[in-house]
């Protein structure tokens, strides 16, 4: 509230108190999170795709994945 008595840019709290479900006791109950089976898949999908692309990004970066460089021999020596 501001000092002359009318409710701040947001209101009272009693303005905003229609947002949540009462509980058995009157008291503000935490809101119910669903979870859908499709945010699972999607998480658990980004989850493997970034764990592989880093095992992908070390093995590059350690040389695995580099041609091997066929060995030189040195010339013959000459009488």
């Amino acid at each position: 509230m501001t000092p002359d008595g009318s409710p701040g840019p947001r209101g009272t709290e009693e303005d905003l108190s229609f947002t949540y479900d009462l509980d058995d006791r009157g008291e503000r109950a935490a809101p119910k999170r669903t979870i859908d089976a499709w945010t699972v898949v999607t998480g658990i999908l980004g989850g493997v795709l970034l764990g592989t692309g880093v095992t992908f990004a070390v093995l590059g970066l350690t040389g695995v994945f580099t041609e091997p460089t066929s060995p030189t021999l040195p010339p013959a020596p000459t009488l």
